[in-house]
C-alpha cells in the first residue's frame, strides 16, 4: 500500500476565538481497506504530468473553470438540506494541525445567500470546532461565492466553488482563502474537500453523533478522479504535494445543526 503524506492549512480569524485550518503536510496517513468505508476502491489511474506538480507546488491549486462548477439550479437540487461529510482533502499550505471528520450542512438563505454550519475534530485544540457562516452568490448561473459573515475564516477575500459532474453523488468544496495570492489561475491558500452524503441510517445519540463506520456504497470513484483531474489538475495517484489525504477519522463531532453544536460555537 502507498504511503499518503498529509498536509494541512491553518488559517485564524481574529475576531473569533476559533480558528480555522484545513488539513496537515507532516506526518504519514495510511488510509483504512476495511469495509463499508474503502477507499482502496478508488481507481488505478495514469498520474499527472512534472509541470502540472511543479505548477500546484510552486502556485496552488487550480482554480476550476466556471464549466467545472455546477449550477444554481443544482445546488439547489443536490447539495442544499442534506447530511454531507467529508472523507478526503487535498490542500497546498504547510501548518501544523488537523481539521478531522468534517460534517456539513448548507441551507439556503435567499436567491443569493447562503448558510454553511460545520462540525470537524482539531487536532490543536484536541476537541471539536463548529462552524456557522453565510457566503453571498457571485456568479449568476453557478455555485461560486464570497465569504459573508461568520465565525470560521469570514474573509472578504474567501471564495467558495461547488465542483462536479455528478452532485447527487459527490462534489468538490474547494475554497480559495485568498484571491489576491492567485497567480495563473491558482491559489496558493486553498484546499479541496471530496464530499459525499452521510449514508448511515442510525439516529443520532443523545450528544448529537451519529457514529458508527460510514458507508461508501455507489460512489463513482472514477468519476471523482476524472474531476479532479480536469479542474484541478490533481490525482489521487501522486506522490508530491499537495496530494490526497484520507480525512474520516479521529473522534466524531456532534453533527453541526444539533444542540450541542449550537452551544459549542
Amino acid at each position: 500500500m502507498r504511503k499518503i503524506a498529509v498536509t494541512l492549512i491553518c488559517v485564524w480569524y481574529p475576531q473569533s476565538p476559533n480558528f480555522n485550518h484545513f488539513l496537515s503536510r507532516n506526518h504519514f496517513v495510511y488510509p483504512p481497506n476495511t469495509t463499508p468505508a474503502d477507499p482502496g476502491t478508488t481507481p488505478n489511474v495514469m498520474t499527472l504530468s512534472e509541470e502540472d506538480d511543479k505548477q500546484a507546488a510552486e502556485k496552488g491549486i487550480k482554480i476550476p473553470s466556471d464549466d467545472c462548477v455546477i449550477t444554481w439550479d443544482q445546488f439547489n437540487e443536490h447539495i442544499k438540506d442534506r447530511d454531507w461529510i467529508n472523507v478526503y482533502a487535498v490542500n497546498n499550505e504547510q501548518v501544523t494541525g488537523e481539521l478531522l471528520k468534517y460534517s456539513t450542512i448548507w441551507t439556503v438563505v435567499s436567491d443569493t445567500v447562503i448558510r454553511r454550519r460545520t462540525s470537524f475534530w482539531d487536532s490543536i485544540v484536541k476537541g471539536c470546532v463548529y462552524g456557522d457562516n453565510t457566503f453571498a452568490r457571485i456568479h449568476d448561473s453557478r455555485a461560486i461565492f464570497v465569504s459573508q459573515t461568520g465565525n470560521l475564516v469570514a474573509l472578504p477575500t474567501r471564495n467558495d466553488y461547488y465542483v462536479s459532474s455528478n452532485p447527487e453523488k459527490y462534489f468538490f468544496y474547494f475554497v480559495c482563502i485568498d484571491n489576491t495570492e492567485v497567480v495563473d489561475g491558482r491559489c496558493p491558500s486553498s484546499i479541496i474537500l471530496v464530499m459525499i452524503k452521510d449514508q448511515r441510517e442510525n439516529d443520532l445519540n443523545d450528544k448529537g453523533v451519529r457514529g458508527g463506520p460510514i458507508r461508501m456504497n455507489d460512489i463513482p470513484w472514477s468519476e471523482i478522479e476524472a474531476d479532479l483531474q480536469r479542474c484541478h489538475r490533481q490525482s489521487f495517484i501522486d506522490d508530491t504535494d499537495p496530494k490526497v489525504v484520507w480525512t474520516w477519522r479521529n473522534e466524531e463531532c456532534p453533527k453541526p445543526w444539533t444542540p450541542a453544536a449550537e452551544q459549542g460555537k
